[in-house]
């Protein structure tokens, strides 16, 4: 019934595409954008504490970072791995690591530490590189700040031993069995020891405290002096065996003792030291007996001893017992137990 032209059919088609085009291309165009703006985020950026708002397109924080000239160096804390992918509203946060005089011993060295640095990991580093170990002021916990120059010292402890001797001393006693003016050595001086062991903490090299923990002492030996206040005896310590009348001849059995306390309970100090059941003083030629055998003041002469008095007593001479006095102890030692010959002289 229509007599349409081919060539107002063309002009159709060709109308009716144009419009699809126009009405295709729109839409497109319209995503594109919004996209293009959704990929710029708004971050919040924080270096050492200044804070600051940024738009960015970037995909990471590296990126970012690099987009605003911002290098991380070794030693910074940052906040989130470079590859972390932004989003809006990131918080971005640096720690710079700053640059410290730490003191050791009086002595610094400067060095850089990352934020956040604590005096124990500053110790425990500074530690490994003097090869000791430091103590410090304060606590292991307190953070560092670029003002902070932190102090330490090294310590350790030392365990010493030390001994040194005791002087004697001289102590001179009156024996009437010597000439007046006369000395004669009764006891040789011998000196005492000491000996301590301690431990002694050094900080910063030099001496901090000390403490004992061992200690022993000897007691040094006096030399004793006896000071003559007498006469010379003579014969009293004649050992050779010249003429002499005697009232008759016995053998006894014979010790020796000397006025030391092992012997006669008695110390230099005592009051009646070296003093006799008589009241004279002993001296070679003093002999103990018992009484009721030998009168005491009865004169003797004992072969290889001498001439004698009877001028002591002993608990454990009894009956035919005698003790003869020596100054030696190494000589009564020596003397031992025996039988002697005893002239009792008129």
């Amino acid at each position: 019934m229509f007599n349409i032209s081919s060539k107002w059919l063309k002009q159709c088609v060709f109308a009716l595409v144009g419009v699809v085009v126009l009405l295709g291309v729109r839409p497109v165009m319209t995503t594109l954008t919004l996209a293009q703006e959704q990929d710029r985020y708004q971050i919040t950026l924080s270096v050492d504490g200044r804070t600051g708002t940024h738009q960015t397109g970037a995909e990471n924080v590296g990126q970012f970072l690099a987009e605003n000239d911002i290098t991380i160096h070794p030693g910074d804390r940052l906040n989130h791995r470079l590859n972390r992918r932004v989003y809006e509203g990131m918080q971005v946060d640096i720690a710079r690591a700053f640059y410290i005089k730490a003191w050791v011993d009086g002595e610094y060295t400067i060095m850089r530490v990352p934020a956040g640095t604590t005096m124990g990991t500053l110790r425990d580093t500074l530690q490994t590189a003097v090869s000791q170990p430091l103590i410090h002021a304060g606590d292991d916990t307190d953070v560092l700040s670029p003002t902070d120059n932190p102090a330490f010292y090294t310590w350790e402890i030392v365990r010493r031993h030390e001994n040194g001797e005791i002087a004697y001393e001289r102590v001179y006693t009156n024996a009437a069995s010597l000439p007046t003016g006369e000395t004669r050595v009764y006891q040789a001086g011998q000196p005492g020891q000491w000996e301590i062991e301690k431990t002694v903490t050094y900080v910063g090299g030099a001496p901090h405290t000390t403490r004992i923990v061992n200690e022993s002492r000897t007691e040094p030996q006096h030399e004793i002096v006896h000071r003559g206040t007498g006469f010379a005896l003579g014969a009293l310590t004649d050992t050779s065996c010249p003429t002499f009348h005697y009232r008759r001849r016995v053998v006894k059995e014979a010790t020796a003792y000397t006025a030391g306390f092992s012997c006669t309970g008695r110390r230099p100090v005592d009051r009646f030291y070296r003093i006799t059941a008589s009241g004279r003083e002993v001296e070679h030629g003093i002999v103990a007996v018992d009484r009721n055998v030998i009168p005491l003041g009865t004169r003797l002469y004992v072969e290889g001893y001498g001439f004698a008095i009877a001028a002591d007593v002993g608990g454990a001479i009894r009956g035919n017992k005698i003790d003869l006095f020596m100054e030696c102890i190494n000589d009564a030692r020596r003397f031992g137990r025996r039988n002697v010959v005893v002239y009792v002289l008129y």
